[in-house]
Order: structure tokens, then C-alpha cells, then sequence
């Protein structure tokens, strides 16, 4: 599930990008591939930009919707509710990419993701970018954030420890 999408071949272009392509390249090199890609994107694009980087191996098994989402637990939108309705079980392998860069979202998102157990136990990966005040990100997430490193940390102590896998950038 990749939740703030841009584009199937990357971020304005940028192939090097946290993305599905990144992901399928990194998996594909470990012999592995995923039954569903499911991607959020609220910039609008056109669907034939969504599609044209999408290989004709991949298509079948993508979703893209171009739609925010909804922080909301009940929300229609709400990427943990999708992924419940999807039929997922712990039994499923799910990865997940959270990079929307709007920090309220993201952290209610985060939050549902620790507190609910039946979402939680459907995530084995996740990767996160959390906006904390911290010197060296200033430039781009600028100095308002009540968050510390040591709140990344203890987030991602906690879901570790309840078996998420967790990876962060930059």
C-alpha cells in the first residue's frame, strides 16, 4: 500500500523515489511480488499518466486511487479501513509506504495503525518519513513540530515490538 503515491515510476519523474517502482525493483530482487499494489494520490492526474509507466505484468494487479486519504477510522477514504475490506489476514504479507507530508494525517494514521490491533496485525512493513524538529530537516519541514526523534523512536520501538517491521527516511 503506498499512501502519498505520486506516480508508479516515482516522484516528479525521479525512479529513485519511495514509490512502487522502488518497491517492486527491491522486492523483484529477492524473488518476490506482490498480489495487490494499492496506491493514494491526492495531486489529480490524468489516467493515461497514471497508466503509462505501469508494465503490462504489474497492471492486473494495480490500484490506483487518485483520491487523499481520510484520517478518519470510518472514513471512506481511510487506508486501514480499504485494507481491512480488502480481506487481508495476518496470514498476507502487507508493506506499506506513508509519505502524504501532512503530519496531522500521517500521525492519526500512525496512531490508528499502534492503538488498533486488527490493522496492526495486518502490517508487516511499514515504511515512514514522521516530520519531527530536528536541525538538519528545518529547510524542508521547518521548526513547529512538537515531535522529537525520540518520539520516532518510541514509535517505532512500540510497533517493532508488536512485529511491524520499520524503516525510515530520509
Amino acid at each position: 500500500m503506498d499512501i502519498g503515491a505520486s506516480l508508479y515510476n516515482g516522484w516528479m519523474g525521479d525512479p529513485s523515489a519511495v514509490g512502487a517502482l522502488w518497491f517492486v525493483d527491491r522486492f523483484k530482487r529477492h524473488h518476490l511480488s506482490f498480489d495487490w499494489i494499492v496506491s493514494f494520490e491526492i495531486a489529480k492526474h490524468d489516467p493515461d499518466d497514471i497508466y503509462k509507466s505501469v508494465p503490462d505484468d504489474i497492471l492486473p494487479h494495480y490500484i490506483y486511487f487518485n483520491q487523499g486519504v481520510d484520517k478518519s477510522p470510518n472514513g471512506r477514504w481511510n487506508p486501514w479501513r480499504i485494507l481491512q475490506g480488502m480481506g487481508m489476514t495476518p496470514n498476507d504479507y502487507v508493506v506499506v509506504k506513508l509519505d502524504i507530508d501532512v503530519p496531522e494525517i500521517e500521525n492519526t494514521l500512525m496512531d490508528q495503525l499502534v492503538n488498533e490491533p486488527r490493522v496492526r496485525l495486518l502490517v508487516d512493513e511499514m515504511f515512514f518519513e514522521q516530520h519531527v524538529n530536528v536541525k538538519a530537516m528545518w529547510k524542508w519541514w521547518g521548526t513547529d513540530s512538537p515531535l522529537t526523534m525520540l518520539d520516532t523512536y518510541r514509535l517505532f520501538a512500540n510497533l517493532r515490538s508488536n512485529g511491524v517491521r520499520m524503516h525510515s527516511w530520509p
